[in-house]
């Protein structure tokens, strides 16, 4: 019986797996996901922490931020406008997290995120286009 075991332990070394460790199989949908949760989870704790240098390393410098005026109408932020009101909007604000995150389309260069952002304690549904610039991904957008 023992005799079996080592035969069959044998086998199972020779022919499962070369001699050769496995590796963790993942995918690159996995990957960009894991990408996009690590520069959320960034802006979430930068804006939390007011620590502003960070937050504004989440946005790229081309950054086009669409928002909703008062009125009603839509305006759109540069990276200069929408970085420097920063620290008075954290103010009227408030803390912001991160309660869900969905990859919906992607390449290498450019993803496509749903997140939803709690605000006091309402939620603000939005889809972030992410531009990976140079090995480093950075919200370019918002639709």
């Amino acid at each position: 019986m023992k005799r079996l075991l080592l035969i069959l332990v044998a086998i199972l070394l020779v022919f499962g797996c070369n001699g050769q460790a496995t590796k963790p199989v993942v995918n690159e949908q996995t990957a960009i996901e894991n990408e996009m949760k690590s520069l959320f989870s960034k802006m979430e704790q930068s804006w939390n922490n007011r620590s502003w240098s960070s937050y504004n390393d989440v946005f790229h410098k081309d950054l086009k931020a669409k928002y909703i005026k008062s009125d009603g109408s839509v305006g759109f932020w540069d990276y200069a406008q929408y970085t420097s009101s920063a620290p008075d909007r954290r103010e009227r604000i408030g803390m912001m997290y991160v309660k869900s995150l969905k990859v919906t389309s992607y390449s290498k260069t450019l993803a496509k995120v749903e997140v939803v952002l709690e605000r006091g304690g309402k939620d603000y549904p939005n889809t972030f286009n992410v531009l990976n610039d140079n090995g480093a991904w950075r919200i370019i957008s918002n639709d």
